[in-house]
């Protein structure tokens, strides 16, 4: 890219279709700062303003995708959570029933959870806590 600025820096009229559609390439200010002072250059300002109408547009585009992959992080991240707080049945014990294991460390038989199904530890429910991941 280099020798194509390089070459056309005595052109007026390639440097004006260079400035039109380099926008997105390269960065245009390495154009811009080559151009000789003083010369004139046909339909430059058209050239300009389409520059900052794409750079715009980029900017545009970045916010949205880092808007998006802040929502999509925290979306992941609370699944996580919610997966890491259930409690894993643990089958194929001697004892009375299965036991439910919680990310929690807390254990009880299934038999003695005060409801079948539960996701989330009764003894960091009750107090109102996030479990303790160690």
């Amino acid at each position: 890219m280099s020798d194509l600025i390089q070459s056309s820096l005595d052109k007026p009229f390639f440097i004006k279709v260079l400035l039109h559609n380099i926008g997105t390439h390269v960065d245009p200010i390495i154009l811009i700062d080559k151009i000789q002072e003083g010369m004139e250059i046909e339909g430059l300002r058209d050239s300009l303003v389409k520059i900052l109408q794409d750079y715009h547009l980029q900017i545009s585009l970045r916010e949205g995708c880092k808007k998006i992959l802040v929502v999509d992080s925290f979306n992941l991240l609370d699944r996580l959570i919610k997966t890491q707080r259930k409690g894993i049945a643990v089958s194929n014990m001697r004892y009375a029933s299965d036991v439910i294991v919680f990310h929690c460390k807390h254990a009880f038989h299934e038999d003695c959870l005060p409801v079948r199904g539960v996701n989330s530890c009764p003894i960091c429910s009750t107090q109102k806590r996030a479990p303790a991941f160690k």
